[in-house]
């Protein structure tokens, strides 16, 4: 459980620059070996988790942070799609917007696909 809670994470990392060396040492020593065994574009990423935990640098989760594949948003999987949700309709499109002062995510994570009806972008 701890492990669920402490070490499934992804950029943007901060950390102090100690511990981050420490990762960074033992991360480029686990990424061929985790690209081995998962040649997928995220093994980059699964390495840096599993450094943490071999480590025992546990990490704070923040959920609320960003936002970047919608279908998350929708299951509350760790984004901060629940923020965006409450901003009300009549500041969305608003000129010189501050979202009725709405808190929001800081980090629009553009590694998805992205589609406004029939348009989309490949981001």
């Amino acid at each position: 459980k701890e492990a669920n809670n402490r070490y499934p994470v992804g950029p943007p990392y901060l950390a102090t620059a100690r511990d981050m060396h420490k990762i960074a040492k033992t991360w480029s020593e686990f990424v061929p070996k985790v690209h081995a065994e998962h040649p997928k574009l995220l093994a980059e990423m699964f390495a840096f988790c599993i450094a943490a935990a071999h480590l025992e640098l546990p990490h704070q989760i923040v959920e609320s942070l960003m936002v970047s594949n919608v279908p998350a948003g929708k299951a509350s999987a760790g984004e901060g799609w629940a923020l965006v949700d409450h901003v009300d309709d009549s500041h969305v499109c608003a000129p010189d917007n501050d979202f009725g002062g709405a808190v929001l995510p800081s980090v629009l994570h553009l590694c998805q696909r992205y589609m406004v009806d029939k348009w989309g972008g490949g981001l």
